[in-house]
């Protein structure tokens, strides 16, 4: 029977030093840095701030998609029910 693998399991230190360096490498996005400069300025390895990028770009899509989820619930309750033009939730892909 094969052991399972262990799971890293961060201190508390290690967790809030990574969201530390994730929102250092957003704040450095939103004042328009690049990647490569993004990397200098916070002294970072390339791999490691391109991995923040996906994950901050990642979340914000998700927060994009709530967010025209919630404007087409609206749209949907503001136009009444029984209105034919309104998209269901079978249109949403639920």
């Amino acid at each position: 029977m094969r052991r399972p693998i262990p799971i890293a399991s961060p201190s508390l230190e290690e967790v809030e030093k990574y969201l530390l360096d994730c929102r250092r490498v957003k704040y450095c996005l939103l004042k328009g840095l690049d990647e490569e400069r993004i990397c200098f300025v916070l002294k970072m390895s390339r791999g490691l701030a391109r991995e923040y990028i996906e994950i901050i770009n990642e979340v914000e899509n998700r927060d994009l998609e709530k967010e025209l989820e919630i404007d087409l619930l609206d749209c949907k309750i503001t136009l009444g029910k029984g209105s034919e033009s309104v998209l269901d939730d079978s249109e949403l892909g639920y």
